[in-house]
């Protein structure tokens, strides 16, 4: 989980030890303003390849949900305002379009045919218009969630190999959300939730379950509580 990890790790840890869930408000966590394009790898590496581990050992807790809920709010919510982040978006869109052609190979590897073929037709699309839709980029999320489920690639490569399409996906956020409120903003990222849980039967189907993998994860669940970290 390293530096980057451990926040997704606790969360998910918490939610699938059947712990009850709220929220608190808290106001805004603040970070180090960072150009994406500039500051990106080790942090993506960290958090996805945390996220995928988990989907490993959770699977039996997950693949039966079909929707997300509300949950208790506690704390009076406001709006937060943060310190602004200069994103280099023509260098963003350039990176994506390097990846496509530097990595396409390894890409036909960890995603689908049609996603590939959705991301192929952006080679040559300006920085201004450049967009990843929330369908296609919620299927390659899945898609690289079951590469790396298979082991069709080194953990490695993998994660790496997404950097160039995270980049492309956050510099069409970045295009969309200009000019917008913080909560219009937060809309945005809603309604992308809301297309995972949509398409979330595009992974259920494709993720091969065996005999064996299950009794490991049920005996990981069974282990003892850890203590906080």
């Amino acid at each position: 989980m390293a530096r980057f990890g451990i926040d997704i790790w606790m969360t998910t840890e918490a939610i699938t030890s059947g712990a009850k869930v709220c929220q608190s408000f808290l106001g805004a966590k603040i970070h180090d303003p960072k150009d994406p394009a500039a500051d990106l790898s080790s942090m993506l590496r960290q958090v996805v390849g945390a996220l995928f581990a988990l989907m490993e050992a959770h699977a039996p807790t997950w693949l039966p949900i079909t929707d997300s809920r509300k949950v208790p709010l506690f704390g009076f919510q406001y709006e937060v305002g943060v310190e602004p982040v200069n994103v280099n978006v023509e260098r963003m869109v350039d990176l994506f379009h390097l990846g496509l052609t530097d990595l396409h190979d390894i890409w036909a590897r960890m995603l689908s045919e049609d996603a590939l073929d959705q991301l192929s037709r952006l080679r040559n699309v300006p920085p201004r218009d450049f967009r990843i839709p929330d369908s296609l980029w919620a299927q390659i999320i899945y898609d690289a969630a079951l590469a790396h489920h298979r082991s069709v690639l080194p953990q490695e490569h993998l994660l790496k190999a997404l950097t160039p399409l995270y980049l492309g996906k956050t510099a069409s956020f970045v295009l969309d959300s200009q000019g917008l409120t913080t909560s219009e903003a937060e809309h945005l990222i809603e309604a992308l939730c809301r297309t995972f849980e949509k398409q979330k039967d595009y992974l259920v189907t494709r993720w091969p379950q065996s005999h064996d993998a299950h009794e490991v994860t049920s005996a990981a669940l069974a282990r003892p509580e850890r203590s906080q970290p």
